[in-house]
């Protein structure tokens, strides 16, 4: 696993915050920013698109399914979705930022307790954004 695969996991979670929390206001820029990063990401890689369509559709379920959904809980769910064992020491060090960084812009926004409703009703919508975008590639 390359880097940019890796960086699939962070990247999803800055979708996610950033889509969810324009989705009402602006809809169309945060649909469009959300599959641009995902195509760019994918860069073609077929295999790279399963992989991407396939943390889409956890996360889409994990969001939908966990009665009490909270920033770490969702965070931690990141982690445990990148294979730490194929990531060279400045790799690491780069998505460990990313999804810190990731984990206090949330935290900053949404607090530490449960998510309500309508961020798990917008993480729904920006799953399939993200997984349109997979299938367009």
């Amino acid at each position: 696993m390359n880097i940019k695969l890796g960086a699939v996991c962070a990247l999803l979670g800055l979708a996610f915050l950033s889509a969810c929390s324009t989705l009402n206001e602006h809809e169309n820029t945060a649909r469009l920013t959300t599959q641009y990063a995902t195509i760019k990401v994918i860069d073609g890689d077929v295999g790279r698109a399963e992989r991407v369509e396939d943390i889409a559709s956890d996360v889409r379920a994990y969001a939908s399914s966990e009665a009490h959904l909270t920033v770490d809980l969702l965070i931690g769910a990141i982690r445990d979705r990148i294979d730490w064992g194929d990531l060279d020491a400045a790799d690491t060090l780069l998505l460990t930022t990313l999804i810190d960084e990731l984990r206090a812009e949330l935290m900053r926004r949404l607090g530490p307790g449960v998510l309500p409703e309508d961020l798990r009703l917008a993480a729904d919508t920006v799953a399939e954004w993200v997984i349109a975008a997979a299938r367009m590639t």
